[in-house]
């Protein structure tokens, strides 16, 4: 069951009138979604979904034996999902992280989800440090950020390869991104691979942007390498990397009461996007970058943009 069906089905069971007050619009757009004439967005896709999430079992502590000693795995950490967007997210958007709800992502992954934010702004660095101020004010360890023109392998290889065309094997377009980046405790900002729109193959990030290693990085294949910054399209951050950044940087502290730390502000001076800006001061709060070349994703323009294609 996807996301669209879970709307339908909430539409459903509270009725046209019930649904507008759950959904906060107006009984014309319920009228519409449920015609097909509208899509839902963003926000009524992180309503059903945030309460999907809340079914799932929580994970709980690992049991301990007479001995004091846990006899089961630690439980996941939490992850938060973070969309920014200069512009309007559709659902399609949304589905491209999680494909199909209830089909496609691995029962294994649910009890870490925490909660889904997107957030509009026409200035992408003053959206994504909205959501770092939404994700630290959660419970989350993991911030999973990820763009909406980006798909990301979910654990389910068929659905991947329909969406993007890929090519490679299964073995890789079977991955999860939000498994894999958020599996390691020393690297703490670890991304997925994804390459420019303008079909010159460039991977976003410094091996593929800005330095002659291009031609020494190849994706996918079974390689973590180090990098002096890494895209955000599809990546996850620790909560240390955010928490290190403000002890150690306190001018990017709020401007206005309730305002949040400037993690993504453009540097006076310079000419950089606001992940470079991120990752430079990460590493200088003692945290390098990690490009995962096992993590593959589609870059979604008049096709879906894939290395090597």
């Amino acid at each position: 069951m996807n996301l669209n069906q879970l709307i339908k089905d909430k539409i459903e069971e509270l009725g046209p009138k019930g649904a507008a007050e759950y959904f906060e619009v107006k009984s014309a757009l319920i009228a519409k979604w449920i015609a097909g004439t509208a899509s839902p967005g963003v926000n009524a896709a992180q309503r059903v979904l945030d309460a999907e999430i809340d079914k799932s079992p929580p994970s709980s502590s690992a049991s301990e034996d007479s001995t004091g000693h846990g006899d089961h795995p630690a439980p996941p950490s939490l992850v938060s999902i973070l969309v920014p967007t200069n512009r309007g997210v559709d659902l399609y958007a949304v589905m491209s992280i999680l494909g199909s709800w209830k089909g496609t992502v691995p029962e294994s992954i649910r009890p870490s989800l925490a909660h889904f934010h997107g957030q509009r702004d026409t200035l992408i660095h003053l959206a994504r440090n909205l959501l770092a101020q939404r994700f630290l004010a959660s419970p989350a360890v993991w911030s999973f950020w990820h763009d909406a023109d980006i798909i990301a392998p979910i654990g389910n290889p068929k659905w991947f390869k329909s969406k993007t065309g890929a090519k490679f094997s299964d073995e890789y377009a079977g991955k999860s991104a939000i498994t894999e980046l958020t599996s390691s405790d020393a690297r703490k900002i670890v991304s997925g691979v994804y390459v420019t729109r303008d079909g010159t193959n460039r991977i976003v990030a410094h091996c593929g942007m800005g330095s002659g290693q291009r031609d020494k990085i190849e994706a996918p294949a079974r390689r973590i390498v180090e990098q002096p910054w890494v895209g955000f399209g599809c990546v996850a951050v620790h909560r240390r990397v955010f928490e290190d950044i403000i002890s150690s940087q306190p001018d990017l502290a709020p401007k206005t009461p309730g305002g949040p730390w400037g993690f993504f502000n453009p540097i006076d001076g310079e000419n950089c996007s606001e992940d470079v800006a991120f990752c430079r001061r990460a590493k200088a709060a003692g945290h390098s970058s990690y490009l995962d070349l096992s993590i593959v994703c589609g870059h979604v323009g008049n096709q879906a943009f894939l290395p090597g294609t």
